[in-house]
């Protein structure tokens, strides 16, 4: 009787849209609960707060070591590569795994960033995860991602350490660390495709 009573209160006293809040929490709350539907929630959250990436300051700019250039890395055809292949290039350096809800959020952008750019020869982008080949394939074709992925053969460059996932670098053709993330970003956007172009002309 009493829920019969609450329920009939809960109905006269909220409104439209409080009920539709209330709906969505508990279905929000529910979804935690599986972990499909939570890597889903956490991404699309974490889509809806992010914001375009930031250049560093001259001070913050580092150049690379001869040492990094000897960065062995494996791409999906299990071809080997070294970093010092791409010298000379604007070099866009992802780290990042399909377990990792900020890395799949930003993942749409960096997407269609790489297919702004895939014709441009002046610019290289490495998406770099050490996760089973099988993982890999079956996350690409189930979000229709095309960027090309990396693994990485030995231990990443001092440059290019981050304690957490997504990291993100982008060094200039001078072999200058001039961008740096650790957190999830709107990669596709004017001010970061002006901000390449302006690397790319250098």
């Amino acid at each position: 009787m009493k829920i019969k009573t609450w329920w009939e209160d809960y109905k006269l006293k909220k409104s439209f849209w409080s009920k539709l809040s209330d709906i969505i929490f508990i279905v929000l709350i529910v979804g935690m609960l599986f972990p499909s539907s939570r890597m889903f929630i956490i991404s699309n959250f974490q889509r809806i707060t992010m914001w375009g990436p930031s250049e560093l300051s001259n001070e913050k700019q580092v150049q690379l070591a001869d040492e990094a250039y000897n960065w062995q890395l494996q791409d999906s055809q299990g071809n080997q590569h070294i970093l010092a292949e791409f010298k000379g290039k604007v070099i866009f350096i992802n780290l990042w795994a399909t377990w990792c809800p900020p890395c799949v959020a930003e993942m749409p952008s960096i997407d269609e960033l790489y297919a702004h750019y895939k014709d441009n020869p002046n610019i290289v982008f490495l998406l770099v995860t050490n996760e089973k080949r099988g993982t890999i394939d079956e996350f690409l074709i189930k979000r229709n991602f095309n960027f090309p992925i990396y693994s990485s053969l030995t231990r990443n460059p001092q440059e290019f350490f981050s304690e957490t996932i997504p990291a993100t670098f982008v060094v200039d053709k001078n072999g200058r660390v001039v961008m740096k993330e650790q957190r999830a970003k709107k990669w596709h956007g004017e001010s970061t495709i002006e901000f390449l172009d302006k690397l790319i002309a250098e």
